[in-house]
């Protein structure tokens, strides 16, 4: 990869367990944030990321939040 290359898509779960797909548009800004709930600073930006998309989300932009940190199975 290099710059100017397409971002390859992304596949995952939501907090709910559905499958979800991330796939790049041109016409769509793409946030990905990698975030941890043992993480302060993450947990704190929150607030921020979520007013950006309320402001911005008719604009084109996307806000994806990949959890990072350890999940305990037996919660799932």
């Amino acid at each position: 990869m290099v710059r100017g290359d397409e971002a390859p898509g992304m596949r995952g779960y939501s907090p709910e367990g559905q499958r979800i797909v991330v796939q790049y548009k041109p016409e769509t800004i793409t946030l990905i944030n990698f975030w941890a709930t043992w993480c302060v600073p993450c947990r704190q930006e929150m607030p921020a990321l979520q007013e950006l998309f309320s402001k911005r989300a008719q604009d084109g932009l996307q806000v994806v939040g990949v959890h990072a940190g350890y999940v305990d199975h037996e919660d799932l």
